[in-house]
C-alpha cells in the first residue's frame, strides 16, 4: 500500500489545496466549510498565492497560508495549525484584519470593500465554551446578537473535536476533517477517497509527495521545524 503523508504539516496542506493543478480539491474543501449550494455554491477560484516548490531545502520555513480571491471577490485566507501558541484569536483576527484594510479604496467608497473569510484549521481545542468544532465569528450586537457586518468572517475547525464514532460521512465537511485529522484509519481514507473524488485526488496528491524523495525531504524537514517549535 502506497505511503501517504500528513495533510497537517502544512508544506503538505499548502500542495494539496494551494496549487493550481489541485484546485478541484480546495473547490470541494471550500464549499463544505462554506456550506454554500445551490447558485452560491463556488465554481472557481484564484489562488494569489499558488504553491511553488522551495528552490532551497531552507525555503520550506516559509509563509504556507493560501490566500484566494472567490467569484464574487470575496477574499478568503485558509490556514492550518499544528502547534497552539495561545494566540490563535488575536491572530487571525489581525491578519483578517489587515487583509480587508490592505484593499485598494481608490473610488472611495467603503462599501466596494470586499468581504474576507479567514478559515483556521486547528489540530488543538481552542474554543472551550463549545463542544461545536466547527464555529463562525463576526462583528455583533452583544445582547440581541445582530450583526454589524459580515465584512469579516473568522472560522475555527478544530479536528480533535470531531470523533470519528460521531462523524457523518454524508456530510461533507465531517468527511475532510476525518481526513485531515488522520490517524490513519486506512480503510476509512480509502473508503472516503472511493467514495469523494476530491479526497481521492487529495491522497494520490500525498502519495506522490511521499514518492518523490525532494518532496519527502522537505516535508520532514519542514515537520520537524514545526516539531521542534511546540517544544520550544
Amino acid at each position: 500500500m502506497p505511503e501517504i503523508l500528513d495533510p497537517k504539516v502544512d508544506l503538505a496542506f499548502k500542495k494539496v489545496f494551494g496549487s493550481q493543478e489541485n484546485k478541484s480539491i480546495l473547490l470541494s474543501f471550500l464549499n463544505a466549510v462554506l456550506n454554500w449550494t445551490a447558485e452560491q455554491k463556488i465554481a472557481d477560484v484564484k489562488i494569489l498565492n499558488p504553491y511553488l516548490e522551495p528552490e532551497n531545502i531552507d525555503d520550506s520555513v516559509g509563509i504556507l497560508d493560501i490566500k484566494l480571491q472567490l467569484e464574487n471577490d470575496d477574499l478568503v485566507d485558509v490556514e492550518m495549525q499544528i502547534g497552539n501558541l495561545g494566540n490563535m484569536e488575536r491572530r487571525s483576527s489581525y491578519y483578517a484584519c489587515r487583509m480587508f484594510g490592505d484593499q485598494n479604496i481608490s473610488s472611495g467608497r467603503y462599501q466596494d470593500l470586499n468581504r474576507v473569510i479567514a478559515i483556521n484549521i486547528l489540530d488543538f481545542t481552542r474554543i472551550k465554551l463549545t463542544k461545536r468544532y466547527h464555529t463562525i465569528f463576526r462583528l455583533r450586537e452583544t445582547q440581541e446578537n445582530i450583526d454589524l457586518t459580515d465584512a469579516i468572517e473568522i472560522h475555527f475547525i478544530e479536528l480533535p473535536k470531531l470523533k470519528q464514532e460521531i462523524a457523518s460521512y454524508t456530510n461533507p465537511l465531517d468527511r475532510w476533517v476525518v481526513f485531515l485529522k488522520g490517524g490513519w484509519d486506512m480503510e476509512l481514507i480509502d473508503r472516503l477517497a472511493k467514495e469523494d473524488p476530491a479526497i481521492g485526488k487529495a491522497k494520490r496528491v500525498l502519495e506522490q509527495m511521499a514518492s518523490n524523495p525532494r518532496e519527502r525531504e522537505l516535508y520532514e524537514l519542514r515537520r520537524k521545524a514545526i516539531l521542534d517549535r511546540n517544544s520550544a
